[in-house]
């Protein structure tokens, strides 16, 4: 029930403007990933987030110690 409602609140506050992708999921307690899922499931606009992806792919990329191929994104 927290979990949920930690989600709303993450989808609203995103919705609004207020929250970053990563930072919404993080509140939520879920991937970027997951949380466009349900921005999908729930119709928010979730267009121009291609940067966030990008930065959260080359963030995780790096964290596995592919640099080289974090560079090319």
């Amino acid at each position: 029930m927290v979990k949920q409602m930690a989600a709303e609140l993450a989808l609203l506050l995103y919705s609004r403007g207020e929250l970053s992708i990563e930072q919404a999921a993080n509140l939520a307690g879920v991937t970027p990933w997951e949380m466009i899922s349900m921005m999908v499931e729930r119709g928010i606009n979730h267009a121009g987030t291609g940067d966030e992806l990008r930065l959260d792919a080359k963030r995780r990329l790096g964290e596995l110690g592919l640099k080289k191929l974090a560079a090319m994104l």
